[in-house]
């Protein structure tokens, strides 16, 4: 990546989220393993996500900035904060992780099946 970059992992599981840092932009990288053992397409619903939220303005998740799909990556861009400590989730949160979810399905209803 060069000395001006720096690679940092932030979580892992199914889905490997990372983030590089650079002086002038702080984009992040997703990638999704696949277990040939499950069906289920995990990182096209990643996408399917990510796309639905941003094609209809909704900006509860990080702007997906390109995708390489043979290798399961997402670029996405970086959004300042951090994980809540639970003495931090109040009713207000909760309200607002609500109203994304509930903003999520409307768009997808409205596209329908």
């Amino acid at each position: 990546m060069g000395p001006d970059f720096t690679l940092t992992p932030l979580l892992a599981g199914r889905t490997t989220v990372c983030c590089w840092w650079n002086p002038r932009r702080a984009p992040g990288a997703e990638g999704v393993l696949h277990d040939p053992d499950d069906p289920r397409d995990r990182f096209g619903r990643n996408r399917a996500l990510y796309r639905l939220a941003w094609d209809h303005g909704l900006r509860g998740v990080p702007e997906p900035l390109g995708w390489d799909v043979g290798q399961r990556l997402g670029l996405f861009g970086h959004v300042e904060g951090r994980k809540l400590r639970p003495d931090e989730v109040t009713e207000r949160r909760v309200g607002e992780a609500i109203e994304f979810v509930c903003g999520l399905n409307a768009r997808r209803e409205a596209l329908g099946p």
